[in-house]
């Protein structure tokens, strides 16, 4: 059995996107041409010549019956088109996989309490699955996790380590072996220890360091005072912060509402207010019409129009609202999420002469802030 173990792993449990980012030091991985998951997932070469792995997947599913004869049930090799996996005697679809086999798209869990439910562990071990597929066993020595800064209280935390800390896991799900038989195969994954940091912060992190959890020399916010805007699926948060360590009280803001809600605008707009998530879902594969009832209807002008809505809307909460009276003393504004080029160009405009900066992969950038602070916090027990 093969085994893999990580120092640390980010999770960013979104409502939208799961994504999972890691670094191994395997020599063959780093020489392997990408693969065909990889690129779909977003992973460019000189990422993986560093040893980066990561995951990124729709966060929906579906349960499985299994019933029928002709069910898909373990039917196909694991990847990212049929994500397949049982967790605690449940059968799920997962991601894109759940988006097509469901007609109403899939099942989203938009509870801020999510990291509780068993569907998002089957997720967490979905994503581990694609990232090393052939592992029966890993070991993560340290587990990182955000939530909404709404919802970020000593509780949480203490919830957060009871349900993941020390912790075993199995999962199963379907592998092709050489004879071309769909086998089950077993996942073990345990957590050794886990740490909850507040969505947004995760971008901070990004921007600060970098992949071995050294300062970023050219970071801009080392000595800076900078907004943060997180625009999430479901909710969008905001808050101030000064340099590394310092925040500024009283500036967090949130919104109960995201770009699940511009999407659910549009749909309904077309008259189709059920394929949301598959308008969503092309959107960010590039497209600009869904078929629909015999026909390619397009939706790319609607969607414009209400992003920059919404752009607008995050204005209304942040800058004219929440943050007005620290708008004079901003040195910039760290934009994250996988919507964040959307909303760039009305942000700019409204809090022009503040620029706004965006980390490269925005949609990554909670997950890959997450790893990084647990490698700084790794290198700072060692030093």
């Amino acid at each position: 059995m093969f085994m893999e173990e990580l120092s640390v792993l980010g999770w960013d449990n979104g409502f939208g996107q799961e994504k999972l980012y890691t670094v191994v030091n395997r020599r063959n991985y780093k020489e392997e041409p990408l693969l065909e998951d990889e690129i779909t997932q977003g992973l460019t070469k000189e990422e993986k010549e560093q040893g980066i792995k990561k995951a990124r997947f729709s966060s929906i599913h579906m349960l499985v019956s299994g019933t029928s004869a002709m069910s898909n049930s373990f039917a196909n090799d694991y990847c990212y088109e049929n994500m397949d996996i049982e967790y605690n005697g449940v059968e799920y679809f997962i991601g894109p996989y759940a988006l097509d086999q469901d007609p109403n798209g899939g099942i989203r869990n938009y509870d801020p309490y999510k990291y509780r439910y068993e569907t998002e562990i089957a997720k967490l071990g979905a994503g581990l699955a694609l990232l090393f597929p052939d592992d029966g066993k890993i070991i993560i020595n340290h587990l990182i996790l955000g939530v909404s800064i709404r919802v970020y209280t000593k509780s949480v935390l203490k919830e957060v380590n009871d349900i993941y800390k020390n912790k075993t896991f199995k999962f199963t799900y379907p592998r092709m072996i050489k004879t071309g038989e769909i086998r089950k195969k077993e996942l073990v994954v345990e957590i050794n220890n886990v740490s909850l940091i507040p969505q947004g912060i995760g971008g901070v992190q990004d921007v600060l360091f970098d992949i071995n959890g050294r300062l970023n020399e050219d970071n801009g916010i080392e000595d800076a005072r900078y907004g943060v805007i997180d625009v999430g699926t479901n909710t969008v948060d905001g808050f101030i912060r000064r340099g590394v360590n310092n925040h500024i009280e009283g500036s967090e803001f949130g919104m109960t509402y995201g770009t699940s809600d511009v999407y659910k605008k549009v749909a309904g707009k077309l008259s189709m207010p059920n394929y949301y998530s598959q308008i969503e879902n092309l959107h960010t594969q590039g497209k600009e019409s869904i078929y629909y009832y015999g026909q390619e209807r397009p939706f790319i002008e609607v969607l414009k129009n209400e992003f920059e809505t919404f752009a607008k809307e995050i204005y209304a909460r942040s800058g004219r609202d929440h943050w007005n009276r620290h708008l004079e003393t901003l040195h910039r504004i760290i934009l994250t999420g996988g919507s964040a080029y959307y909303v760039k160009d009305t942000l700019e405009k409204l809090f022009k002469p503040i620029p706004i900066v965006i980390p490269e992969d925005p949609q990554f950038s909670n997950a890959r802030g997450y790893y990084k602070n647990g490698i700084f916090r790794l290198r700072s027990l060692l030093d």
